[in-house]
């Protein structure tokens, strides 16, 4: 993640390409958007990601 300073792109927000630029809590950031996942997910993983689809719905 970066940070901008004196940003041409100045309250904007957005991505080109695989840099995204966001403004958080006033502060401009730069970051690079996760890659699709191309594999499906392993067993562990689905186990986290099904607790955390129960906790949402508690």
């Amino acid at each position: 993640m970066g940070k901008l300073y004196d940003s041409l792109l100045s309250g904007t927000s957005g991505r080109t390409g695989r840099i995204v630029v966001a403004n958080v809590f006033g502060n401009e950031i730069t970051r690079i958007r996760p890659r699709k996942r191309t594999s499906p997910p392993s067993a562990k993983q689905i186990l986290v990601q099904n607790r955390m689809k129960i906790s949402l719905i508690l």
